[in-house]
């Protein structure tokens, strides 16, 4: 996939996709145009799916941003298994046929990383997914918890505990992705509510309140 700093149109983890795509298409040019038709279609699919195009981070330090493209599906005051903290989680699904790339909803410090995160419907159990604390100059917390995609894809991660990361940054990737759940504080101002569309990168799920 692709991250940190990088500017490709598309990401690297679908380009073994696209280019079979495009070989098989070179390949039964030769032989049947239903075929060449056939691969040339998926080939475009392909690049659509895995396009990864740069995002216009807004211009303010207490936002916190969408960190996929998706629907909220949920905005909810509740206890944080993680932290034992009263926070406000905003679930969101991930679009269908959305870009791949997770943003870093604010600027800090990844205090932890996971590989586990709370199963928030079975108690005291846990689910395979990326959970990823990021705390700010400010000393407040914000978990992104990325669950596993749709084909069983765990999240790829980019950054690793004790690194800093930037408001807006691709910190991971996960194809064909579910659902990210965001806790943050209970202080914060939330700007969503079910149903609004979201836009990795650009749109502001809420706002630090100091």
């Amino acid at each position: 996939g692709r991250g940190r700093g990088s500017q490709s149109p598309s990401s690297l983890a679908g380009w073994p996709l696209v280019l079979a795509a495009a070989l098989l298409a070179v390949v039964c040019f030769q032989y049947s145009v239903i075929l060449t038709l056939f691969f040339s279609l998926l080939l475009l699919v392909l690049l659509y799916l895995f396009r990864d195009p740069w995002r216009t981070i807004p211009a303010d330090p207490l936002a916190i941003i969408a960190p996929v493209d998706g629907r909220v599906v949920e905005v909810a005051r509740t206890n944080n298994p993680q932290t034992d903290y009263i926070d406000q989680r905003i679930t969101i699904d991930m679009s269908k046929t959305g870009t791949y790339a997770v943003h870093s909803v604010t600027e800090g410090k990844i205090r932890t990383l996971s590989r586990s995160a709370p199963d928030l419907a079975h108690r005291g159990k846990n689910i395979t997914a990326l959970s990823m604390v990021v705390r700010t100059d400010e000393e407040e917390d914000v978990i992104m918890v990325i669950h596993r995609g749709y084909l069983g894809h765990y999240p790829k991660y980019y950054y690793h505990a004790g690194e800093r990361v930037g408001q807006g940054r691709r910190v991971s990737y996960i194809p064909f992705g579910k659902r990210v759940d965001v806790y943050i504080p209970d202080t914060a101002r939330v700007d969503v509510k079910a149903g609004d569309r979201l836009v990795a990168g650009e749109s502001v799920l809420a706002h630090f309140v100091h």
